[in-house]
């Protein structure tokens, strides 16, 4: 499903619905948060995507817009490998996007923390992948973010 909000640019981004300080990345707060932005080029979302369980450097992808970006992802990969390459990115867009939420909705100021979400990120793709796929046997990592940088959930 996030999948296909994300390349039918249906999600509540900054640029639809925000105004003045509020369509910046709630992330980054350095560019007007876009799908495009927020998903790939955010620091956040691409230290996200580097250190995920198919490690990719989503700066150095020829794309323009989210439905080249999964085109791209699907085009550029060995057939056994698409379905985990749109696992990784289902899990990956979907941390990002719960992570963003949280930041705006807190009640106080939280920092979006990598470890954490990269966390979150293997646990999703673990869930999602077929017990009988290779990918479905890599280790995830062994990271616990501070308890100081716990965020709370909704």
């Amino acid at each position: 499903m996030m999948l296909w909000r994300v390349c039918a640019n249906s999600l509540p981004t900054g640029d639809k619905f925000g105004s003045g300080s509020e369509t910046l990345c709630p992330l980054c707060k350095s560019d007007t948060e876009t799908p495009w932005h927020l998903f790939v080029k955010c620091p956040f979302a691409s230290a996200l995507w580097f250190a995920s369980p198919l490690p990719l450097r989503v700066n150095a992808l020829p794309c323009v817009d989210m439905v080249d970006f999964i085109s791209d992802l699907c085009n550029n990969t060995n057939p056994e490998m698409r379905t985990s390459i749109l696992i990784c990115a289902a899990a990956t867009f979907e941390t990002i996007w719960n992570y963003k939420n949280q930041v705006i909705h807190s009640p106080s100021d939280i920092q979006p923390c990598i470890n954490r979400a990269l966390f979150s990120v293997f646990n999703r793709f673990h869930e999602m992948t077929p017990k009988d796929s290779s990918c479905s046997r890599m280790a995830t990592p062994s990271i616990e973010p501070p308890p100081s940088l716990s965020i709370p959930t909704v």
